[in-house]
């Protein structure tokens, strides 16, 4: 059975002020809010026997298999990133598993972003500053079988590394 799994993530963002307000947001409102964005990695774990065997409210219920979001360093100066259109690649033990550029299904974070902040207006919860948001996955899901080392590089973004171990098996 294959453990971990990962998927490299994009424009993680961190707010830098609160959202609460009547009004909806707008994208360049949002933009200015963000205090930077982060290449990021994120370990799937699930309670199922395989992923993507159960009911979609099941997958909700379990996290959405989320397991660990591995952060790497921010930059500050991001306006001239294009999500879209941004070079990354997914290295494992030293080998390219992903060469690509943009990758996001759901189209540009920052409309993701702007949806989320009116949203959560919408309810009552609205986001702080210091919030972490992360707006999907860029590169899909690999799955590993065994012990890894793993490096995200987003082109302009600090690279992100983790080391996996050998799975525990019962």
């Amino acid at each position: 059975m294959p453990f971990p799994w990962g998927r490299g993530r994009d424009s993680l963002f961190v707010q830098n002020r609160s959202a609460a307000r009547a009004e909806p947001w707008t994208e360049e409102e949002v933009a200015e809010a963000i205090a930077a964005i982060h290449g990021a990695i994120e370990l799937l774990d699930t309670r199922f026997v395989a992923p993507n065997t159960q009911h979609n409210f099941s997958h909700l219920a379990d996290q959405g298999s989320h397991g660990v979001l591995i952060v790497g360093r921010g930059v500050t100066e991001w306006r001239d990133f294009t999500p879209t259109t941004l070079p990354m690649t997914m290295l494992v033990n030293g080998e390219k598993k992903y060469d690509q550029t943009g990758g996001n299904s759901a189209g540009d974070p920052l409309r993701l972003l702007t949806w989320l902040a009116n949203h959560a207006v919408e309810r009552g919860r609205p986001l702080r500053a210091g919030d972490v948001v992360t707006t999907g996955s860029t590169m899909g899901t690999l799955f590993l079988e065994d012990p890894a080392q793993i490096c995200v590089s987003f082109e302009g973004l600090f690279p992100v590394e983790t080391r996996l171990g050998a799975p525990f098996r019962f």
